[in-house]
């Protein structure tokens, strides 16, 4: 392990030249600046599509596993979705129901309450009319 010192277009190597150890020791030609800044590059390339490659794979992964899910499950959800229309239409069949029974019996209350005020209202000589003291009727 030596020290590298930059000198124009090659990497002067100190101290780790097995036959010289003098500063005039300079590695094989092949070594410069070039082929060092190639590596690089090639070694940079390499990180980049390995680090891309981890991403896309998990994202591959995720859409596959999501198209099986809805695939598997596809016809169940369009029964349960036909389940639950058939349920809403029972429940609201059953409230128009109940509701117009409850309306009917709060309206037939209504009609008998205002039918006693009227003829405790009256004396006894007037005759009965279905007409209220404004001239309506008592009921809706």
């Amino acid at each position: 392990a030596g020290r590298w010192k930059l000198d124009a277009d090659r990497l002067l190597c100190y101290n780790s030249c097995p036959v010289s150890r003098s500063p005039e020791a300079v590695c094989p030609p092949n070594m410069t600046l070039e082929f060092w800044r190639n590596i690089s590059v090639v070694w940079i390339s390499i990180h980049l599509v390995l680090l891309c490659l981890v991403p896309l794979a998990f994202a591959f992964l995720a859409v596959r596993t999501m198209s099986w899910i809805l695939g598997r499950t596809s016809d169940g959800m369009q029964r349960l979705q036909d389940a639950s229309g058939q349920a809403r239409a029972r429940t609201e069949e059953a409230a128009a129901q109940v509701t117009s029974a409850v309306i009917e019996g709060q309206s037939k209350v209504e009609r008998v309450r205002a039918t006693f005020r009227q003829l405790l209202r009256r004396s006894p000589s007037e005759s009965f009319s279905p007409q209220d003291d404004n001239g309506s009727p008592p009921w809706p």
